[in-house]
């Protein structure tokens, strides 16, 4: 079986905000982070693991480093399908926020225009937010 968590996730930040600070002189203010390749199973690992590990890299940055922060996980191997008026394909950018979701901040998005055959929905969960946005 693959190894899913990046046990590095803190240095590969660290490495991501350096080169973004040369770049630009100056570090983001938000960050969302979208991670892919996550089983449902996996969630509480990376809760556990990656994400302290990202927060501790901002602080390498120094104690006043506080960036507004939003970690994503996004699955496409679902076995949900969308229609609209139960025979049609919902187009793409379709999201799917509500009914079919948990009560935690997850949705669907219909990402690809599918002409034969039913469309794969990928989900987003947002497993910690701090940012403020809606």
């Amino acid at each position: 079986m693959a190894q899913e968590i990046v046990y590095c996730m803190g240095k590969l930040m660290k490495k991501a905000l350096r080169e973004y600070k040369k770049l630009n002189g100056c570090l983001p203010q938000m960050i969302i982070f979208y991670r892919d390749g996550v089983g449902e199973s996996q969630i509480n690992l990376i809760m556990e693991v990656e994400v302290p590990e990202i927060k501790k890299a901002f602080l390498s940055f120094g104690e006043d480093y506080k960036p507004k922060f939003a970690e994503i996980t996004v699955t496409k191997r679902i076995d949900d399908r969308f229609f609209v008026n139960c025979c049609k394909n919902p187009q793409p950018g379709t999201i799917i926020p509500s009914t079919v979701v948990s009560d935690k901040f997850e949705f669907f998005l219909v990402a690809q225009n599918v002409t034969c055959g039913t469309v794969t929905g990928t989900k987003y969960l947002v497993i910690t937010d701090n940012t403020g946005l809606t």
